[in-house]
């Protein structure tokens, strides 16, 4: 086992290390590497170390954590990530800005999930997508977390943009008036 985690001890950037990313249990890997470039461009942001608590896990890791079935971290699209002295809203922030695909606020255990999961078809909406899109049009203040439907603090002006967008630009090719 020893001799697994030194193979694993790889400078993959800037600053993240192979290991980080290794799931615990089976001492395996997958990292898509958007989601190394994001971590890293975070990283360069906030000045300070970016603390991996979970990067990919195994199916049977994830289920003796409690992950849910089909896990972004079990394809290596995910990591969970804490950042020491900076407050996790703060950290949300920037996080945000960064345009993660998915992104999750943890504030009791103290930790960002923060995915790279494909968002080729963000404008084809979840139920509760639709039920807080349609309210925030007519004026509620409900957020919600971009892709699992959750309350909370996200994106949901830049999701509704991008829909719009999205709808007039195929709009417009369909009608050919672009």
């Amino acid at each position: 086992m020893q001799m697994l985690n030194e193979i694993n001890n790889i400078i993959i950037a800037p600053h993240f290390n192979l290991s980080e990313f290794t799931c615990p249990w089976c001492k395996r890997l997958m990292l898509h590497p958007l989601l190394l470039e994001k971590l890293e461009k975070l990283r360069k942001i906030i000045e300070r170390p970016v603390h991996i608590t979970s990067g990919y896990r195994c199916f049977s890791y994830n289920r003796k954590v409690g992950g849910v079935a089909n896990s972004y971290h079990c394809i290596g699209l995910a990591a969970d990530i804490q950042v020491k002295d900076v407050q996790l809203i703060e950290l949300l922030g920037y996080a945000e800005e960064m345009d993660f695909a998915g992104i999750g606020f943890y504030e009791k255990k103290n930790f960002l999930h923060l995915d790279v999961r494909p968002t080729k078809y963000d404008h084809q909406l979840k139920p509760a997508e639709s039920r807080v899109l349609f309210s925030s049009l007519f004026g509620s203040a409900e957020r919600t977390h971009r892709n699992e439907g959750k309350t909370g603090k996200n994106r949901i002006d830049n999701m509704i943009y991008r829909l719009i967008v999205n709808n007039l630009i195929s709009l417009s090719v369909r009608l050919k008036i672009i």
